[in-house]
């Protein structure tokens, strides 16, 4: 069951990219990535760590409520090391992330796994209130795209559906088996373990409740959201066909974007590809040249998460940051 987790993701990758490359001319690609004025892949860059920051400083609020306080470089490390491990194991770099906050600042897993999780919360908020205003200014055109994009993949897909739905079934199959033996349960050591890991879990979650300056973690909440814009918006600057893109282009990319990156693969490899280049047919391209221009956007996005996390990932294994003294 542990290997399904990694394996099913891999292979959805794989056929996603392989669907969104088979009519690819690699040597267009490359010439295209090679013209391509990278001022502004810099400025990109330099925004992505900005918003890192940003959501570094945020996690900090929430764990000040419980009484540690990281440095702001040992939660960036963190976030970053988080970051680059989701690249190798999807869904790892949330434990990852705890994990390294723990070794440099003392901040038990649990309780940071709970604050991880009322983030991911808070996004998945901010997620959905910027799909419902596109839906709401763009449903005629993305109610075409939508139906295109799964009719002509839906048959590939369905094999993995049939078995989310299966583990889904077996899993509240057991679920069930276990409520109705709650009584034997409760008196197990292993529950004893988790039901105090899961109090601290729930810990972290409700930290938002005292959050000591509100205006700050919001303000950083819709900061790392425009940063988030902005990285994809300056990119349009690297092409002669993309230069002249309206704002409003960018806002879509921002969200088509962020549904391709939330899918149940590493990194977005494949979905991000396949939906970002299907919206770039918006503004009448090929989807040739949508293709090329979302792996470069992704590319670029990728390669900075790698640097950074991996400097990341030296820096805490290798206890290059300074551990916090009581």
């Amino acid at each position: 069951m542990k290997k399904l987790k990694y394996i099913i993701p891999l292979l959805l990758t794989i056929i996603l990219l392989f669907f969104a490359f088979r009519q690819v001319s690699w040597s267009e690609m490359l010439s295209s990535f090679s013209k391509a004025n990278y001022f502004w892949i810099f400025i990109s860059g330099i925004l992505g760590i900005i918003s890192h920051l940003s959501r570094a400083y945020r996690w900090n609020l929430l764990l000040k409520n419980m009484g540690y306080s990281p440095t702001l470089m040992q939660s960036f490390w963190a976030v970053m090391s988080g970051y680059f491990m989701n690249f190798l194991f999807i869904r790892a770099g949330e434990i990852m992330r705890c994990g390294a906050l723990q070794k440099m600042a003392n901040v038990p897993i649990d309780k940071g796994f709970g604050t991880v999780l009322l983030e991911r919360m808070i996004d998945l908020i901010m997620t959905a209130i910027l799909i419902l205003i596109l839906l709401v200014l763009e449903l005629d055109h993305f109610r075409i795209i939508i139906m295109q994009f799964f009719g002509i993949r839906l048959k590939t897909l369905l094999p993995f559906v049939v078995v989310f739905v299966l583990i889904s079934i077996l899993g509240m199959i057991l679920i069930w088996q276990l409520y109705k033996k709650r009584d034997k349960i409760r008196h197990w050591k292993i529950y004893q373990k988790f039901r105090q890991i899961a109090r601290n879990i729930i810990t972290g979650l409700t930290s938002i409740r005292a959050v000591k300056q509100p205006f700050a973690f919001w303000f950083h909440t819709c900061f790392i959201w425009l940063l988030y814009y902005l990285m994809g918006y300056v990119l349009f600057f690297c092409f002669e066909e993309t230069k002249n893109l309206d704002a409003w282009f960018g806002y879509i990319l921002l969200v088509t974007g962020t549904i391709g990156m939330s899918a149940p693969v590493q990194g977005g490899f494949g979905a991000y590809h396949l939906m970002v280049g299907t919206i770039f047919g918006l503004r009448n391209m090929t989807a040739e040249q949508g293709l090329v221009l979302a792996t470069f956007m992704h590319t670029v996005q990728t390669v900075f998460l790698i640097i950074f996390g991996g400097i990341s990932v030296l820096m805490v294994g290798k206890g290059f940051v300074e551990e916090k003294k009581d």
